[in-house]
């Protein structure tokens, strides 16, 4: 037995006693009434039998003697009604204690239950962590494999002598275009032919400004300074981008899809690329053509020039002298391209016809188809139109 077990007993044996207690106290009240029924009875006959008188002196008797323990009794009552108030409040704590138990009853199966959990998703973490162990390893294998890839698909540049401290690969596509391009002056001259149209373009517009994708030297952005058309050029080599910048031009090394695509919609008159196309791959050219659209305003224009391989020698010769070129573009695919993306073609300009092999030409008779063939344009441009609305 519990020791709170004994302590309620105890103290239900108390409250038995304070029940004799409350016994002892109706039994005096009674001896009260007695002698005061005896008293009016003496007072009625004036007489006192020695009955009467034994049995009081009993009843005195008795009275002396259970007086001094109904005062113990009654000094008792506090404390009993106290331990009354603890043994209740000792049972309700009993009661709370064993509803409480109830649901700590039912705690180890749940333990138990979350322990088979936690084993099986241990197990489970364990399978994931094998097979992204597996992927890891094929991963890198992949990896090490792209890069033995691209380094047979495109290697790396040497050093080149003439580079110095510049990268060679920058050095050499700056060389290229300054053995094989033309004088500034001479470019400068071909891109002339463009200026009309630039100039509508900017009027039409609200003077909006111009920005030209592969800028190169720079000669359109003179052109466009002279004009007082605001324009910027965008090219990925480093090293001719400072050229632009050391005279005076605003030249942005970047990338010109990117760069197209940053520029806010509808917030220019012209977009330009000058003999860059033809070093993209189709993906490439549509997203060029479809970036431009949305930097231009309506009405802006978007100029394209690349090499004509409708003329022989360019397109099966000099087409292929710079090595980053990936494959001609005739005039009327890149029209298609164009229309495709939603531009208006304006006109489609055959220019730069071989003037000194046509007069070879003629020299030596050679027939008119011949010389078309031979001697034709070796450039064309495509005058592109963002319709208004």
């Amino acid at each position: 037995m519990s020791f709170l077990d004994r302590l309620i007993g105890w103290l239900r044996a108390v409250r038995h006693a304070a029940s004799s207690r409350r016994l002892v106290e109706a039994q005096e009240a009674e001896l009260r009434d007695l002698r005061h029924a005896l008293g009016k009875l003496e007072q009625s006959f004036g007489i006192s039998t020695a009955e009467t008188a034994a049995k009081l002196e009993l009843i005195r008797h008795e009275f002396a003697h259970l007086t001094p323990r109904v005062d113990e009794a009654l000094a008792l009552r506090a404390p009993f009604e106290a331990l009354d108030s603890s043994l209740k409040h000792l049972t309700t704590i009993q009661e709370q204690l064993a509803a409480s138990q109830a649901p700590l009853s039912v705690l180890p199966g749940q333990l138990s239950a979350l322990q088979g959990k936690l084993t099986s998703s241990h197990d489970e973490l364990q399978a994931v962590q094998m097979k992204l162990t597996s992927s890891h390893d094929e991963l890198q294998a992949g990896q090490t494999k792209l890069a033995a890839d691209v380094a047979r698909l495109a290697p790396p540049f040497p050093p080149l002598a003439g580079a110095g401290d510049i990268d060679s690969a920058t050095w050499l596509d700056a060389a290229f275009e300054e053995t094989f391009r033309g004088t500034r002056e001479q470019v400068r001259q071909r891109l002339s032919v463009y200026l009309p149209d630039v100039r509508e373009a900017f009027a039409a517009t609200g003077r909006l400004g111009v920005v030209d994708v592969g800028c190169g030297r720079g000669e359109w952005l003179e052109l466009m300074r002279t004009e007082g058309i605001a324009a910027r050029g965008i090219d990925q080599n480093a090293f001719i981008v400072n050229q632009c910048r050391e005279l005076g031009l605003d030249a942005q090394q970047a990338d010109a899809m990117k760069a197209l695509t940053d520029q806010s919609t509808r917030s220019l008159a012209a977009v330009t690329a000058f003999h860059l196309v033809e070093h993209l791959r189709l993906a490439e050219q549509l997203q060029l053509m479809v970036a431009a659209f949305g930097a231009l305003a309506p009405g802006g224009l978007f100029i394209v020039e690349t090499p004509n391989p409708e003329n022989l020698i360019v397109g099966a010769w000099t087409f292929y002298m710079d090595p980053s070129h990936q494959r001609p573009l005739p005039p009327t695919l890149l029209r298609f391209l164009l229309e495709a993306v939603g531009f208006e073609v304006v006109d489609v300009r055959r220019l730069h016809s071989d003037d000194e092999l046509a007069e070879r030409a003629t020299r030596e008779g050679w027939t008119a188809g011949v010389q078309e063939l031979l001697c034709g344009p070796r450039d064309f441009g495509v005058i592109a139109r963002r319709p208004a609305g």
